[in-house]
């Protein structure tokens, strides 16, 4: 059926989430068929482009998406999908591109080339029963790691019905950027984030530990979180999506509480020693995965060494000056969830800092498969950073940028440390020295007759 160009207008604002704008600008007279591929000028940005089909535009998808009329052409044949003026200078940015945008090359993260790559992977893989070797630890890590780029890049329904077909939505939401001292993160940033609870009725209160999803089933923790410090109950519930410990939610965040359904501690841990911090707790049902909730990638040997990189801790730890005159303020832990740049130092200085008459649970001293970080206050003005009580379990990450595209690496786990803030590092639990047995866990090798 042929719609002449009055017309759409109406079919445009009977689109879901549409409002009417303010004008619709035609490139060519009202009703007048056209070329795909003819020459045109848009308007609005005052730039030369090309007349496409609109679901071969992402830019005026894009405008679509924000309630703006794309410059139509016209009409190709009966066709009830109108021409657009593409700009050849396109606004997207990568923030939308659609999987039918175009026939071109799109190298975005989620732009139909990259998701149609990673998608013909997959295929290749399943169709010759391709499997990371499991000879070489942190393959499979690694290749979840991939795998994970699917929930940034998202397929969700066009907002035009016309299109008959999904969007691929861009969900990234991390910032890289140095931050100095606590920072409260913002919604969907740290989206692996979990809060560990305590307790048969998943009470504020009740909540200490934090945790990282590093697949729907499992959260990464400190095998020293698998019980309360101060009642020793064990853990027992997964809370993912929160920023805020005591605070109602954000409308759209839906927080999921997840019982813990097995507790799975590192076999060489001892609780009396200071090493092997590290445990798997194995969900109930798996975490539905949404903007505000899906897993975290794992760092491995294969991956760069963090020594000398500025990693990110986040967590719900206790805050202020009074922690080191003070330790009682350490019970009075953060109802928002922070982030902080700490550097990544080397052993030998940490073992310089942190002796074994220091700690008792120390015997061996700082081992390899441990990492340190913190212990410097980023000027002369500022206070010392560091990870405190109520921290513990939680992540220290990097960011891997675009290889994979929006994700981040677990480099290490919340273990201990000297008294929070007065200028010592923090120990963490090197989480690649644990990859193999991590990986023998969350993602096991199939059985074979």
């Amino acid at each position: 059926m042929y719609l002449p160009l009055p017309v759409l207008p109406l079919l445009l604002l009977a689109l879901p989430g549409l409002e009417p704008a303010t004008a619709m600008v035609v490139s060519r007279r009202a009703g007048q068929r056209t070329d795909t591929n003819s020459p045109c000028f848009h308007l609005a940005r005052n730039a030369t482009g090309v007349c496409r089909s609109l679901t071969a535009c992402p830019s005026a998808l894009w405008e679509l998406k924000r309630k703006l009329y794309p410059q139509l052409c016209g009409f190709v044949g009966a066709s009830t999908i109108p021409e657009v003026c593409c700009p050849y200078t396109s606004p997207m940015d990568n923030h939308v591109m659609t999987s039918s945008a175009s026939s071109e090359p799109d190298d975005a993260p989620c732009g139909p080339g990259a998701v149609q790559r990673r998608r013909q992977q997959q295929q290749q893989q399943q169709q010759h029963h391709l499997q990371p070797d499991p000879r070489r630890p942190g393959a499979t890590a690694r290749q979840k790691c991939r795998e994970y780029v699917e929930y940034v890049c998202s397929e969700a329904p066009s907002p035009a019905l016309m299109l008959g077909s999904n969007d691929v939505v861009d969900r990234c939401h991390y910032r890289v950027e140095l931050i100095s001292g606590g920072t409260r993160v913002d919604p969907m940033e740290f989206p692996h984030m979990v809060l560990l609870g305590y307790g048969e009725r998943a009470q504020p209160d009740d909540f200490s530990c934090g945790g990282s999803l590093v697949s729907p089933e499992y959260v990464l923790t400190a095998a020293h979180c698998q019980a309360s410090s101060q009642f020793k109950l064990p853990v027992r519930w997964a809370l993912m999506g929160v920023l805020n410990r005591t605070a109602a939610p954000s409308p759209n965040a839906r927080p999921q509480l997840i019982e813990v359904a097995e507790i799975i501690v590192h076999p060489d841990y001892r609780s009396h020693l200071r090493y092997h911090d590290i445990a798997l707790l194995r969900l109930a049902r798996p975490a539905e995965i949404t903007d505000y909730v899906r897993p975290a990638c794992l760092h491995t040997d294969l991956d760069a060494d963090p020594l000398g990189r500025s990693a990110i801790a986040t967590g719900w730890g206790a805050t202020g000056d009074d922690l080191f005159r003070n330790w009682t303020a350490a019970e009075e832990l953060s109802d928002r969830l922070l982030k902080v740049n700490l550097p990544v130092i080397p052993l030998e200085r940490c073992r310089r800092a942190i002796s074994t008459a220091m700690d008792g649970k120390l015997t061996r001293g700082i081992i390899e498969s441990q990492l340190c970080a913190g212990g410097e206050p980023a000027s002369s003005t500022e206070n010392n950073r560091d990870t405190c009580p109520g921290d513990s379990g939680g992540p220290l990450q990097l960011p891997t940028n675009n290889d994979p595209y929006c994700q981040y690496r677990i480099v290490g786990l919340v273990s201990f440390g000297p008294l929070c803030g007065i200028g010592l590092p923090g120990v963490y639990t090197r989480v690649a020295a644990y990859v193999p047995w991590i990986e023998s866990v969350v993602w096991p090798e199939p059985e074979t007759d």
